[in-house]
């Protein structure tokens, strides 16, 4: 038996798993695994570093606030 590993892309993942679907179960075993960049020791910092929402801007306007506030 031959194991390969295979980097996809989303915009085919569907294709290759009817694909791999399609092939008869006793002559092929999928597994999916972690991907590659994802450790069990990742840090909280390296996740902000990679996050898509580090360029946005967030800002606050000059707005002071004097009455109190109950709960």
């Amino acid at each position: 038996m031959y194991s390969i590993k295979l980097n996809i892309d989303d915009s085919i993942l569907d294709k290759v798993m009817l694909f791999l679907n399609t092939i008869p179960k006793k002559n092929i075993e999928v597994k999916k695994l972690k991907n590659s960049h994802q450790s069990d020791d990742e840090k909280l910092g390296d996740f902000f570093v990679k996050s898509p929402l580090k360029d946005i801007a967030i800002e606050r306007g000059d707005e002071i606030y004097n009455q109190r506030v109950e709960f």
